[in-house]
């Protein structure tokens, strides 16, 4: 209870940005039986990586550009990153104010809302939705990495509610820049 239980519920939201957005290789099955909190260490562990999932370098970069986007509440942003990621940022028939607002309106409904409210694998379904409605659909491997993160989603919400995780997602994009800037000094 407590700490210990949002401490948790924050650890289980950033390992898995890490694990898609850095590591490129998820556990794709991080329902709570999949996942333990060792007290002592004040640790999270993965049990069990029967299913696991790989996302390839560019597709990182663009979901890491998609969680800013949410993070930021920008649409026009968010709508140039869908378009990326659907290879469709050039495409001359495509009605891009039309598009923006739809995928604008997912935004409007979820970015204000607590994670217990949050379902981030049906907010990328619906995406990919929207996308297919206007020709531009998004790669299939999204649909794994959706599966994972609204398991994931579950858990963390039954651990903390009220955790955002467009807010952990902030945190966690501008540590990785940094980390990254680092690096190459």
């Amino acid at each position: 209870e407590g700490d210990p239980r949002r401490e948790a519920a924050r650890q289980l939201l950033e390992s898995f940005y890490k694990q898609i957005m850095v590591d490129g290789f998820f556990h794709a099955d991080p329902h709570p039986g999949n996942v333990m909190w060792q007290p002592e260490e004040e640790r999270l562990y993965f049990l069990d990586l029967g299913m696991v999932g790989e996302v390839g370098a560019e597709m990182r970069e663009q979901l890491m550009l998609l969680l800013m986007a949410f993070s930021q509440d920008d649409v026009g942003f968010l709508t140039d990153v869908t378009l990326m990621l659907a290879n469709a940022i050039e495409r001359s028939d495509l009605d891009v104010d039309r598009f923006q607002t739809e995928i604008g309106s997912i935004m409007a409904r979820h970015r204000t809302s607590s994670l217990k409210d949050i379902q981030l694998g049906p907010i990328l379904q619906e995406m990919t939705e929207i996308s297919v409605r206007h020709g531009v659909p998004l790669p299939a491997s999204l649909a794994l990495t959706g599966k994972a993160l609204a398991q994931m989603q579950l858990a963390t919400a039954q651990l903390d509610p009220d955790l955002d995780p467009f807010e952990v997602a902030g945190k966690f994009l501008m540590r990785s820049l940094l980390k990254g800037m680092a690096g190459t000094l």
